[in-house]
């Protein structure tokens, strides 16, 4: 089958995930699940075609590497034009790189991501497709209540009332798919996470992680006070901080003993750290619909902590793993200690979040998962 995938890429983690080298083309936009995704479809046989957006790039740029695609459209985006600039017009420009970049593919079908300017550009062309909704558009816009979000849910609208085909990649999103405009019926396919490899850890020194960036729906704060709780007990713990703005500019860091804030990386960087450094993810963020970075970290063997009020981060956690309140610091500390009050359980806990996150989210069951949707919407396409 020709599958074309269009949406947020980072070329470096597609680069990671299929293997292929990459190093010469441009840099994309940031890291998704489309990475693994289109990896494991790769080893399913199957030829892929990746279409996505690149900020410094002026025209179309498509390269072939060992039978895979990648198209890069132009993006108005940062650091060349402000986010005003492609929301005047929804994207317009973006959306005509895209539509005609699908519809000129032999694709047999079009896996579009996210409900907005690459969902528009699937529907334009033409083609079979299927779109995966990744975010809640409304939940955002009450939380932050400025203009560029309120078009974002205007392209939203746009794209779900025309759309037939639809996945979530949470359960508590199937009941919300409505809200939208979509009449169809919906259907749950789950974040793919790639391959990892785990390793026992020590206790000795326990190292926390945090990923995010400094917004309210993240809450790092929260984690960053339950640290304060963590420390007077464990003096020599540590609390690490990815994403951006968690760098040296990010004030509620400041002054704080252990806190060390790295800021933006890039994501095999972030995977390698989880993998030899990290003993517990706190995970603070007030919504998720899913919740990649739990199922990320688990997979590394990296025990997760995340709020049991916010979304889908039930699905990512599931039995294995600790849900809070993480609007109080002292609830996120005590599940901290919990996890690594015994070095024997701890190391429990790594096995089984590993051998959780591998039978639910491995990419090669969720493609398969995928493989029989493509199969259905270009059979009732005939």
């Amino acid at each position: 089958m020709k599958i074309l995938i269009s949406g947020p890429s980072m070329t470096s983690a597609v680069a990671d995930a299929t293997g292929i080298d990459l190093t010469d083309l441009p840099r994309g936009t940031v890291q998704t699940p489309i990475a693994p995704l289109a990896a494991a479809l790769i080893s399913a046989g199957h030829n892929v075609h990746i279409v996505t957006l690149d900020p410094l790039i002026d025209e179309v740029q498509s390269f072939e590497r060992e039978g895979l695609c990648v198209t890069f459209c132009p993006l108005r985006g940062a650091p060349r034009f402000k986010a005003r600039h492609r929301m005047k017009d929804l994207f317009a420009a973006e959306i005509a790189h895209l539509s005609s970049v699908i519809a000129r593919s032999d694709a047999d079908i079009v896996h579009a991501h996210w409900t907005y300017e690459h969902a528009e550009a699937a529907l334009r062309s033409g083609k079979p497709y299927l779109i995966t909704m990744h975010d809640l558009g409304w939940d955002y816009l009450l939380k932050f209540r400025d203009t560029y979000r309120l078009m974002r849910l205007i392209m939203k609208y746009r794209v779900m009332v025309r759309v037939r085909n639809l996945t979530v990649v949470g359960e508590f999103m199937l009941n919300k798919a409505w809200q939208y405009g979509f009449r169809g019926k919906a259907h749950l396919v789950p974040n793919p996470i790639g391959p990892a490899n785990w390793q026992p850890k020590s206790l000795d020194t326990p190292i926390f992680v945090a990923v995010g960036n400094p917004n309210t729906i993240k809450n790092i704060t929260s984690a960053i006070a339950a640290f304060d709780v963590i420390r007077q007990i464990n003096p020599i713990a540590e609390l690490h901080l990815f994403g951006p703005g968690l760098d040296e500019s990010y004030m509620p860091a400041h002054g704080r003993r252990g806190v060390i804030a790295h800021g933006n990386v890039e994501h095999r960087e972030l995977m390698h750290f989880l993998a030899r450094h990290a003993t517990v993810l706190i995970h603070p963020s007030r919504l998720e619909t899913f919740g990649v970075i739990i199922a990320e970290a688990k997979m590394r063997g990296v025990p997760a902590i995340a709020g049991i009020k916010s979304g889908g981060t039930l699905d990512a956690i599931g039995e294995v793993g600790v849900l809070c309140d993480v609007e109080d610091s002292a609830s996120i500390a005590q599940a901290a200690q919990d996890i690594i009050s015994d070095q024997v359980r701890y190391y429990d806990l790594q096995k089984a979040s590993h051998e959780d996150v591998k039978a639910r989210f491995s990419a090669t069951n969720v493609a398969a998962s995928y493989i029989g949707i493509y199969q259905n919407i270009l059979c009732n396409h005939k």
